[in-house]
């Protein structure tokens, strides 16, 4: 039925993938086909647009296993080179693209960024856990309308 299946999350599913589980996962479907794209330090954002996207660049059916991360990791466009897939999209707090950040972009920018983050999240964990609700949702209809699956846990 699924021509490939495809993983994506955080350093959790990274590890997963780069011991090879998402190829025996495959194997044992019966999906001819395995791709990561998880990345260590992702925020949910970055896993439900980047299996979105790759969902509409997909000529075949896919599955797609999509393991969510802390709620409090958050993204935002400061990387000075641009990935045709991924954008510009960054976890200011993940030191892994410190080389990668815009000019402009400082490890003072990422205190401050991580210092507000924390005030606004004090409060808002009902808030934000709703939003993501309404994202996961709505990407599980949008991939299964178009013939494609997912599973996604936590």
């Amino acid at each position: 039925m699924y021509s490939n299946l495809v993983v994506n999350g955080c350093s959790y599913m990274q590890a997963y993938a780069d011991g090879g589980g998402h190829c025996d996962l495959a194997k044992q479907l019966g999906i001819p086909n395995s791709q990561s794209l998880a990345i260590g330090g992702s925020a949910n954002t970055r896993i439900i647009r980047t299996a979105l996207k790759h969902s509409y660049q997909a000529t075949e059916p896919t599955f797609y296993v999509l393991g969510m991360t802390f709620l409090s990791r958050l993204e935002v466009p400061i990387l000075k080179d641009l990935s045709e897939f991924e954008g510009r999209w960054a976890n200011p707090q993940n030191q892994e693209f410190k080389e990668r950040w815009e000019h402009n972009w400082t490890e003072e920018d990422s205190k401050l960024f991580v210092e507000i983050k924390l005030k606004t999240e004090v409060y808002s964990i009902l808030d934000r856990l709703e939003d993501l609700q309404y994202r996961i949702l709505s990407c599980i209809h949008d991939l299964r309308s178009r013939g494609h699956g997912v599973l996604v846990y936590q």
